[in-house]
């Protein structure tokens, strides 16, 4: 056993990829075992009740030792751990909110702070900070549900005249490919602007870039922030790499290192490690791209990457060495050495 840290999982949450976080926290809390640290499983359910287990056996058979609301989340966490681990993903995992909740209890966790993860959460305001520093980012409107509704006709004509079709329809602010849609014709565009917008209110409709998708891992490690071997990805039996085809084995053929040139995969890792710190992230990250017309197009950066067992994050990691639990050592180490929080925004 290492010291007596008490180390907090928070699994769950709110967000649709809630099956996701239990999926990350399954192969975490394995992981920490095999660490030898003392680790309390806390389940957040999506109406935002908190669960707190005695261990991993506990969570594994629903048998919680205490529960309250997120209004009494500050007050009870810091005498019931330490730090936070956060297997979260989506919204209140990755958008600021739980971080904040964290810093506010003066507990430490992994990863980005509040105004890095709700950055790069936005879609939109993560796109507007990267292209001023010079990144391409695939052109795109951000469509608000109010606007769709009195418009319909005039935007689905403007959203073919400025970007052709096929189109990319997704949330502005949402995680795992959740909602997205290719839309190949005006009949498509128009259900997934209707299904998208009713859900998530504010729509990004993409120009749709043909080419190779790619994602970058970035890890700091002994106080060095690198970047990981670039992966390529290519669904197969799908038009692009959707929930589904991130969340079932063998939906894709994941590549690491992806088959490009070493230059190449240099300027990839370069990408990712520079909007890793254009954003402002901290600990690690993965930075998606599209390669195509001899660039490199930023569709986006996730903040707390997926841990399941079809995760890219830990494929990466693997590639040079780190196995998933030595990798999970290292999001350890980020929560126990955090700088303490001074500024709660």
């Amino acid at each position: 056993m290492q010291t007596g840290v008490r180390l907090g999982i928070l699994i769950g949450g709110p967000s649709p990829e809630y099956e996701v976080s239990r999926a990350s926290a399954d192969n975490i809390l394995a992981a920490v075992e095999q660490l030898g640290y003392a680790t309390k499983p806390i389940l957040v359910t999506p109406d935002h009740s908190w669960y707190v287990y005695s261990d991993r056996s506990a969570y594994l058979a629903n048998e919680y030792e205490e529960a309250f609301g997120v209004r009494d989340a500050v007050e009870k966490l810091p005498y019931l751990i330490d730090a936070a681990l956060i297997a979260m993903h989506g919204v209140f995992g990755e958008d600021g909110g739980v971080q904040r909740l964290l810093d506010r209890a003066g507990l430490p966790y992994q990863g980005s702070g509040v105004r890095a993860s709700r950055l790069a959460f936005d879609k939109h305001a993560a796109s507007q900070v990267l292209r001023r520093a010079g990144f391409a980012v695939p052109d795109y409107t951000l469509l608000e549900r109010a606007k769709w509704v009195v418009a319909r006709p005039r935007i689905i004509r403007q959203a073919v005249a400025a970007y052709g079709l096929p189109v990319v329809v997704k949330p502005n602010a949402s995680g795992s490919s959740i909602g997205v849609t290719i839309a190949r014709d005006t009949s498509e565009l128009t259900e997934a602007l209707e299904l998208t917008s009713a859900q998530h209110g504010q729509v990004i409709v993409q120009r749709f870039m043909r080419g190779h998708e790619v994602t970058c891992g970035i890890l700091e490690q002994a106080g060095e922030v690198f970047a990981l071997p670039p992966t390529l990805i290519q669904p197969v039996g799908q038009h692009f790499f959707d929930y589904k085809a991130k969340y079932t084995a063998g939906a894709t053929e994941e590549i690491t290192p992806a088959p490009f040139s070493e230059a190449t995969n240099a300027a990839i890792g370069r990408t990712a490690l520079g909007v890793h710190r254009a954003l402002k992230l901290q600990g690690y990250s993965r930075v998606d791209m599209i390669l195509a017309q001899r660039r490199l197009w930023v569709l986006e950066a996730n903040t707390l990457p997926g841990m399941t067992n079809t995760s890219l994050l830990p494929q990466a990691a693997a590639a040079i060495g780190i196995d998933f639990v030595g990798l999970v050592g290292e999001l350890v180490q980020h929560a126990l050495t955090r700088p303490e929080v001074v500024e709660l925004s």
